[in-house]
């Protein structure tokens, strides 16, 4: 059994994203923690209690294929503020009718609605523009999980060079879409 010592005390609402040893973790205002680890390739929710223990809450989200374990599943991810909704980057998932382009990368959003312990994908699954892209790299999120900004660490610029673009979404209720706000931020 592992043993873990204290790094920091946290003790006002804050937000904190920390990555190492393969391992990412969200914090929201609600002291509850999403901890990804690569090696399983799955999505654990816990909550700090007031007694200092880390307290499951919902379900586990798993990916959604065997090979999601090479796309660096959970490479990025945010949480919102309440810790309702979720978001998770996959920057090295292959695209195209057999997976034949390389690094598209994609981002699915993920909610718990009405506190429930199942996890649902909470519209379209949000993808690359193209091979190599990277996207979901970076990943951002609203305090109320509505807007989401989304990195891709490696597009061909007008100058021949490889550049970062990052695609800006709202969410749409009435459709329950994704909608892309305003054209790429890139060069």
């Amino acid at each position: 059994m592992a043993t873990f010592r204290r790094l920091l005390t946290i003790t006002t609402p804050t937000i904190v994203w920390v990555s190492r040893f393969h391992a990412t973790q969200a914090i929201n205002e609600s002291y509850e923690m999403h901890l990804a680890m690569k090696e399983k390739g799955d999505k654990k929710r816990r909550k700090l209690q007031t007694t200092s223990v880390w307290e499951k809450v919902g379900g586990d989200i798993n990916p959604d294929t065997a090979e999601t374990m090479t796309e660096d599943y959970g490479f990025s991810n945010r949480l919102s503020h309440d810790g309702m909704i979720l978001a998770v980057g996959y920057p090295y998932w292959d695209c195209g009718p057999n997976n034949e382009y390389a690094n598209c990368g994609r981002v699915i959003v993920y909610q718990r609605p009405n506190n429930s312990s199942a996890w649902t994908q909470m519209g379209q699954t949000i993808i690359g523009e193209a091979a190599g892209h990277l996207f979901g790299m970076g990943l951002s999120i609203s305090a109320d999980g509505r807007r989401i900004a989304v990195g891709g660490a490696q597009k061909e610029s007008t100058f021949g060079a490889s550049r970062g673009y990052v695609h800006l979404y709202v969410w749409n209720s009435g459709s329950s879409i994704w909608e892309q706000m305003g054209s790429n931020i890139s060069d």
